[in-house]
């Protein structure tokens, strides 16, 4: 299936338009005003059906210099250009600014056509072509086919139609997007229909009964009748020429340069770019300027950020402020002209359409951002790092025009980012974050251990916090906080951590103990033991701290107001505690439990204190009962 838009390019009265109704018997000059002055002065529109899989558009732009805006406009989502120059007249101005206009919005296809060449000699049309070949040397266009023809007497028409029938050429691949957009080129009233958008189809396709949204209004409408070529479709595809009938719509909800779409896109006041100039040795570090994307126009301020090479070609980064905000998605292409808009100075697309103030252009932010070029995947990995929040598969989906489930799909498929589920929202992470969250956790928990070489615990939460206070994985407080809880349940389900009693550890950690330390740890077990229900006092043992904290932790001994009681004296009181309570359901008082004991009030309120924390008991009054 072939559904291409094909535009003219070129000097004013160099016949774009009689070329267009020799290939498609159409007259694009429809505007009672273009047909006074006898030049295009708004777009037209054109088509060649072969078949309903074969359906050529053309756009007519404008070639005189005071409409070159609507000559971008029109350039706008032009797959294949023809740039057409007058055989009598040669290069001129506007074939010269068209072809670099067309080159700095991304067109890499097409093909040059020399027309009125019956109006010549044929040594000047050979004089002719050699001008041209020169001139199209390292464009896009010099290996690309020359055509001689007479659009109003017809010579050499018929192997210009076939070969743009026959399908002899290729497009450039647009980047994928997965939703419908379309800019608003022209807009009229038809009686009984109401308000009529055209434009061409970006992104997918659209159908009947979609719901779409004009930015930068918002207003939700649907699609109530799509017409392609002056007939009645149910759907069209990206890369067709359309008419919308919207359904709801007023005046006032809609104009020319307008953005109709099936998924929102966030408004930005700031976006980074590529930008490529017309004259390399005249770059300007800060300028204002007009700029054209679509159909819509406004004006920015340009700051220079860093100079490459691309593809053997001096590149600018650049960072621009717009004046009023407007909405762009990564790789879309632009033109920016001067505020008088009599010259163009430069072109290039988005690398970010939501990027941070760049106070200051560092290295880093640069080795950054330049993989990010035309790469989906390491714009995401550079966004991601970049951020002070936390980042949605939603937020990418939005200005990446794909869906959430495409974004996941390629994220399972990069070494270098992963997601978490939360809620119904996939969070998007890199996995530098996480692999740096855990080694600060792990080196945290190495240097607890190398402290306390006996203890069987990890680190508690506190300690972990402290440990990426000064490393924070995001500046946005809330952010660093649940990408921090995120991380460290992510590693225990990845088993690189392990939690206890609300301490993590490195999963699979084991003390190396020697035979000493083991036979010092049965010394102090046994001492304690040795010691009966009265326990041993806590002080009288401290420089066994690290063997007392180890045989805690494995509730060997039990802590409690100094004293130290052994596990096994705390068994041996809750089998005499329960034997009477079991017995004796009206409960026991201290007194009572001191006696079964055969030990003093403290000892025993203790051993009642321990069993209540361990569930074991309840308290009601002066009485404990069996829980």
């Amino acid at each position: 299936m072939r559904h291409y838009i094909i535009g003219t390019a070129g000097h004013i009265d160099h016949g774009k338009t009689a070329l267009i109704k020799a290939l498609t018997n159409i007259d694009c000059d429809t505007h009672p005003e273009e047909k006074k002055r006898g030049i295009t002065i708004n777009p037209g529109f054109a088509y060649l059906k072969q078949s309903e899989d074969n359906i050529l558009a053309f756009v007519d732009v404008p070639g005189h210099q005071k409409f070159i805006h609507n000559m971008i406009a029109g350039s706008s989502g032009v797959d294949f250009v023809m740039l057409v120059i007058a055989a009598d007249d040669g290069i001129m101005p506007q074939t010269i600014e068209h072809l670099k206009i067309c080159s700095l919005l991304g067109i890499q296809s097409g093909i040059t056509v020399i027309n009125k060449c019956d109006s010549v000699s044929d040594d000047y049309l050979a004089l002719c072509k050699d001008e041209v070949a020169h001139f199209i040397k390292g464009t896009f266009l010099e290996h690309k086919p020359l055509f001689c023809v007479s659009a109003l007497k017809g010579t050499g028409m018929e192997s210009l139609r076939d070969y743009l029938l026959q399908g002899g050429f290729e497009v450039l691949v647009r980047e994928r997007q997965d939703f419908f957009r379309m800019y608003v080129d022209r807009l009229f009233q038809v009686a009984g229909f109401g308000y009529i958008a055209t434009g061409t189809a970006l992104g997918n396709e659209v159908k009947v009964g979609d719901p779409l949204t004009i930015l930068p209004k918002k207003k939700k409408v649907k699609v109530r009748n799509i017409q392609r070529h002056g007939e009645s479709v149910p759907s069209c595809m990206s890369g067709s020429r359309l008419a919308l009938d919207l359904t709801g719509i007023k005046r006032e909800d809609i104009a020319v340069g307008n953005i109709i779409c099936h998924h929102e896109i966030p408004p930005t006041q700031r976006i980074d770019a590529k930008l490529t100039f017309m004259d390399e040795d005249n770059r300007f570090t800060h300028f204002e300027a007009l700029l054209f994307t679509g159909t819509h126009r406004c004006r920015v301020g340009v700051k220079w950020m860093h100079t490459y090479e691309w593809e053997g070609k001096k590149e600018v980064i650049a960072q621009l402020a717009l004046d009023a905000a407007w909405y762009f998605t990564v790789n879309d292409h632009f033109i920016l002209r001067n505020t008088a808009n009599d010259q163009t100075i430069a072109g290039g697309f988005v690398v970010d359409p939501l990027p941070l103030v760049h106070k200051k252009t560092t290295g880093t932010l640069i080795d950054a951002l330049l993989p990010a070029i035309k790469n989906p995947m390491a714009y995401m990995l550079y966004k991601v790092e970049q951020s002070m929040v936390i980042l949605t598969a939603s937020f990418f989906s939005n200005i990446l025009q794909l869906t959430e489930e495409h974004i996941i799909e390629m994220i399972e498929r990069s070494d270098g980012l992963m997601y978490i589920k939360h809620g119904n929202s996939y969070l998007i992470f890199s996995r530098k974050q996480f692999g740096n969250c855990f080694e600060l956790i792990a080196g945290g928990i190495h240097e607890h251990h190398a402290r306390h070489p006996l203890s069987l615990q990890g680190i508690d939460r506190e300690y972990i916090q402290h440990l990426i206070k000064n490393k924070r994985i995001y500046k946005d407080h809330k952010s660093n906080e649940l990408a921090l809880n995120l991380f460290i349940a992510q590693m225990e389900k990845e088993e690189l951590l392990v939690q206890n009693n609300n301490k993590w550890n490195t999963y699979g950690y084991e003390p190396a103990i020697t035979p000493a330390q083991l036979e010092r740890i049965k010394t102090v077990e046994t001492t304690i033991l040795h010691n009966g229900f009265e326990g041993v006092y806590e002080s009288d043992l401290l420089e066994f701290k690290d063997i007392l904290d180890r045989l805690a932790e494995t509730k060997t001994i039990y802590r409690l107001n100094n004293k130290l009681f052994h596990a096994n004296k705390v068994s041996d009181a809750k089998a005499l505690l329960y034997k009477h309570l079991t017995a004796h359901t009206e409960g026991i008082k201290v007194t009572e439990f001191r006696e079964l004991l055969n030990t003093n009030r403290k000892i025993a309120m203790s051993y009642l204190d321990i069993l209540e924390k361990e569930g074991f008991i309840f308290r009601d009054g002066d009485f404990r009962f069996l829980l």
